[in-house]
């Protein structure tokens, strides 16, 4: 009788347990949240990174600090990491990846399409889209003002993947995938 209860248990815990993908399990360059920064560059590089973060986020540079690696990408011009400045591992709890645009059309052209692929794998996240003055909310950029398009994917977890073209004044287009932990997403709330 032991047996087939045991089995049974099994069997239920294994197709009861069944979850669709997690944010952690999509990768910019290779590179996912919960990794460490250190696999994918130098201890130089990212003590430099610290420091100048320290500039950015003079007042709340203890919780994290941007990183940025502008060199050696396939698919990006840009990767911008956060990550705790006094974790000696270096974990990744958001990672923005970059592409700039001459076109803003070419732009949104790109987020449809990666909103779509986002839509077919991650179907138990929320979805949410519109537009906004890049003002609203946000620390204006030194490029001037702008609007951003936004499709974001909310997890019940309060983490987020955000797929963002900007559009400024001055003719800037860029396109911003974004995987970000919930730390992160509250820590950010401050400069709203």
């Amino acid at each position: 009788m032991k047996k087939p209860l045991i089995i049974l248990v099994l069997i239920f815990t294994l197709f009861g347990c069944e979850q669709g993908p997690l944010i952690e399990d999509y990768k910019i360059e290779g590179i996912g949240l919960g990794d460490s920064l250190v696999d994918f560059m130098s201890l130089e590089k990212i003590k430099k990174g610290i420091i100048v973060s320290k500039d950015l986020y003079y007042f709340r540079v203890n919780d994290f600090a941007q990183i940025n690696l502008d060199e050696g990408l396939k698919t990006y011009e840009r990767l911008t990491f956060f990550i705790k400045p006094n974790d000696s591992k270096y974990i990744i709890y958001s990672i923005f990846g970059n592409l700039y645009f001459t076109n803003i059309d070419l732009c949104y052209e790109r987020q449809d399409k990666i909103s779509e692929e986002f839509s077919n794998r991650y179907k138990d996240a929320e979805k949410s889209n519109g537009t906004k003055k890049t003002s609203e909310g946000m620390i204006v950029n030194s490029r001037g003002e702008g609007e951003l398009r936004y499709v974001y994917f909310d997890f019940i977890s309060g983490d987020r993947i955000a797929i963002q073209c900007y559009k400024y004044e001055g003719g800037s287009n860029d396109l911003y995938i974004s995987l970000t932990k919930k730390e992160i997403i509250t820590w950010l709330s401050i400069w709203k």
